[in-house]
């Protein structure tokens, strides 16, 4: 992220206890999670692919994971910076792009407060908050381009999941809406779909440090201060 090394020095101090820059940007970041923060995340989400789709007048090609990334960048960018949003430029697109080639909900201002209260420099904080957009999209955008991909690649599924999602439409005077909390509740098919999703193609590997010495399973000393790295994939994978 281009910090310097004074922040970084703070960013890898006390990563261990709560009182750490790393727990403190959890305990802002996780009450956007969920709520009327993801309320707002989901209707600007299904704003930005309205107008995007309302843009093909006629059948058109499309790299389908690009486009899907580039909606989901500017639909959860758009949530999190406002009308300011930076990724609203495509050049600053095409750069995060080249930062990050594999691959909140109005920046709540307990993020911007905990930087300053572990001194974070100035000219760190929005390095460090530009770091948080791959916390934003790193899974969104492959999750939402294999569900989409393997919807429309089964006949049946498409249609079971069209049929579920149409009892959310709803039309009056001309004018169709969406009411999410029968998306979310009421779509067995489309949510196990994604879940489903999730397990097959999940291949993240979470690193944890060991806070202090622990037995696992009465047959593996875990030392303080070692690395855990847990597998999505044999988690999703194990019969169990």
């Amino acid at each position: 992220m281009g910090a310097s090394n004074e922040a970084v020095a703070i960013l890898k101090h006390d990563m261990i206890t709560e009182h750490g820059f790393v727990h403190g940007m959890f305990k802002s970041t996780h009450p956007t999670m969920n709520g009327p923060a993801l309320d707002v995340l989901n209707a600007k989400t299904v704003e930005v692919f309205d107008k995007a789709l309302r843009q093909f007048a006629t059948p058109t090609k499309v790299n389908l994971f690009e486009w899907i990334g580039k909606q989901i960048m500017r639909a959860t960018t758009d949530a999190i910076y406002g009308p300011f949003n930076p990724m609203r430029e495509d050049q600053n697109i095409e750069a995060w792009s080249k930062y990050h080639p594999a691959l909140m909900i109005r920046l709540h201002p307990k993020i911007h407060t905990d930087c300053i209260e572990q001194k974070i420099p100035d000219d760190d904080i929005p390095k460090f908050l530009v770091g948080t957009v791959f916390n934003n999209v790193a899974n969104t955008v492959p999750t939402a381009f294999w569900v989409l991909y393997h919807i429309f690649s089964d006949a049946i599924v498409l249609q079971e999941c069209r049929n579920e999602v149409s009892q959310a439409v709803l039309s009056q005077d001309g004018t169709s809406t969406i009411d999410l909390t029968i998306v979310l509740n009421s779509c067995p098919i489309l949510l196990s779909t994604y879940q489903e999703i999730f397990r097959h193609h999940g291949m993240a590997n979470s690193v944890r440090v060991v806070a202090e010495d622990h037995m696992l399973d009465n047959r593996y000393l875990l030392k303080k201060g070692g690395l855990v790295m847990i597998s999505a994939r044999a988690q999703h994978s194990n019969p169990a």
